[in-house]
C-alpha cells in the first residue's frame, strides 16, 4: 500500500534537514498529534516556520507540550496558532 511508504509529518520533521517552511494547516491534528509534533520539533533543528492554524489542539496537554518543544528550538522562529479549538 502506498500510505505504508510515507511518513508522518512528525517522521518527516525528525529527519529533515532541508525544509524550512512546513505548513501543516487544516489537518484535523489534535493532542495526540501534538504530542508527536513536539517531540519532531525537539530534534529537528532546520525549521524555522510552522504553520499549524486551523487545528483540532485545544487542550492543556497538546498546546503545553507544543510550547514546551517551541522553547528549546532555537531555529524556530514562526508558529501559527490560528483559531486552534479551545485555546
Amino acid at each position: 500500500m502506498l500510505l505504508a511508504l510515507v511518513p508522518s509529518p512528525s517522521d518527516a520533521i525528525k529527519v529533515n534537514n532541508v525544509l524550512t517552511n512546513f505548513d501543516l494547516s487544516r489537518n484535523n491534528i489534535g493532542d495526540s498529534g501534538a504530542g508527536f509534533l513536539s517531540d519532531a520539533i525537539k530534534v529537528n533543528t532546520v525549521l524555522t516556520n510552522l504553520d499549524l492554524d486551523f487545528n483540532k489542539i485545544g487542550g492543556d496537554s497538546g498546546a503545553a507540550s507544543l510550547c514546551d518543544s517551541i522553547k528549546v528550538h532555537t531555529a524556530l522562529t514562526d508558529v501559527g496558532f490560528l483559531w486552534l479549538q479551545n485555546l
